[in-house]
């Protein structure tokens, strides 16, 4: 056993990357392109796709370049490079 946690291992088996978070969000783009050719219009698959990544959406209108650079700061933050 000692010998399979030597071989190929790094800091006890741990990668030296950040894990990805276990609730990761969806491709933005393609998510919010599914919903607009399913009949939503742009406001309505910006603010559904805002809302599966766990953002607040009610009383509030996104759109997909905003939405996407708020995940962008907000990965910045978790990851300690901003």
């Amino acid at each position: 056993m000692a010998s399979q946690a030597a071989r190929g291992s790094r800091q006890g088996g741990r990668s030296a990357r950040p894990a990805a978070a276990a609730t990761s969000a969806p491709a933005t783009k393609s998510v919010y392109r599914l919903l607009v050719m399913r009949g939503m219009s742009s406001t309505e698959a910006a603010s559904l796709t805002a809302l599966m990544c766990g953002l607040p959406s009610s009383d509030l209108h996104w759109s997909l370049d905003q939405l996407n650079h708020l995940l962008f700061l907000r990965r910045m933050h978790e990851t300690g490079r901003y």
